[in-house]
């Protein structure tokens, strides 16, 4: 009969929870685009008073890639992700917060 062995574990890292891999930099507030690694657009997030922030994410994927398919430039498709995304999360919901195209395209109010 085959002896058991006993398997170490490996010690888990000392390193604090939390805010893993994010670099403090003074652009961390807002969007960046990147490719390849290099920041081409960055867009300041527009000042908003949450309500649910459900579907805020998937309304900034979802912009960003119709602006970006449609030939819009970066700056711009970012910007729109933005205000789709803080749009999204001033409405409580999640399917009935989305915004329309029209109302990402008004002016924002600063």
């Amino acid at each position: 009969m085959r002896e058991r062995r006993r398997v170490r574990r490996p010690r888990r890292s000392r390193r604090p929870r939390g805010r893993r891999g994010r670099r403090d930099h003074p652009r961390r507030r807002g969007a960046e685009l990147r490719r390849r690694g290099r920041v081409v657009a960055h867009v300041a997030s527009p000042p908003v008073d949450a309500v649910d922030g459900t579907a805020a994410g998937d309304a900034f994927t979802a912009a960003l890639a119709i602006a970006l398919a449609t030939g819009v430039d970066d700056e711009s498709a970012l910007t729109r992700a933005c205000r789709a995304g803080a749009l999204t999360a001033t409405r409580p919901g999640a399917q009935p917060s989305l915004p329309t195209f029209e109302e990402i395209d008004v002016p924002w109010p600063r």
